[in-house]
């Protein structure tokens, strides 16, 4: 029950650093200890919206292609 509730507390102050901009969304999900899609799905809870453009996307998906290609 400890662990629990350290790990919720951990879950909302990187929900908290992240929607001040003081984390980035990999970084928060780390500080969270969840995965990048668990932490999405988390922020969606809280009503917080993901403040990634099109262009990281984009930018993302390039360099995951550069990656895959070694």
């Amino acid at each position: 029950i400890f662990k629990k509730g350290l790990d919720k507390d951990r879950q909302e102050r990187a929900l908290e650093l992240y929607s001040k901009g003081k984390l980035s969304l990999g970084a928060a999900s780390k500080f969270a200890n969840m995965y990048l899609g668990e932490f999405l799905e988390l922020m969606r809870e809280y009503g917080l919206e993901s403040n990634l453009t099109l262009e990281d996307v984009k930018e993302g998906s390039k360099n995951l292609n550069k990656i895959w290609k070694k």
